[in-house]
């Protein structure tokens, strides 16, 4: 299992979807959205340029920035098409967590 897969699992926010696919979802998730919609605020991305970079659906970019449930496949290629390290994201969500979640 990648270092990513590992880090996320060990969030306690993934659900098992239909058809096995993993989400990202709850409180860890709040942090990521935000640092993603900073990003595309500072960088002044429409989510028509986020669609030409990520190849990602204009819909599911929008959903995900809303704070929609994200599929972990999802985030990791919006992550690394806004020149952000997927593994250090989680891990910073794992340390804003407030202690006993």
């Amino acid at each position: 299992m990648s270092h990513i897969l590992r880090v996320i699992n060990s969030l306690g926010n993934l659900k098992a979807m239909a058809h096995n696919r993993r989400v990202l979802n709850g409180e860890s998730s709040n942090f990521i959205v935000a640092v993603l919609r900073e990003r595309q605020v500072t960088q002044g991305w429409t989510l028509d340029e986020l669609q030409k970079r990520s190849g990602i659906p204009r819909t599911t970019i929008h959903g995900a920035l809303r704070g929609r449930a994200l599929s972990v496949q999802t985030f990791i290629d919006l992550a690394i098409n806004m020149d952000l390290d997927p593994s250090a994201l989680v891990a910073e969500a794992v340390r804003q967590r407030p202690p006993g979640t």
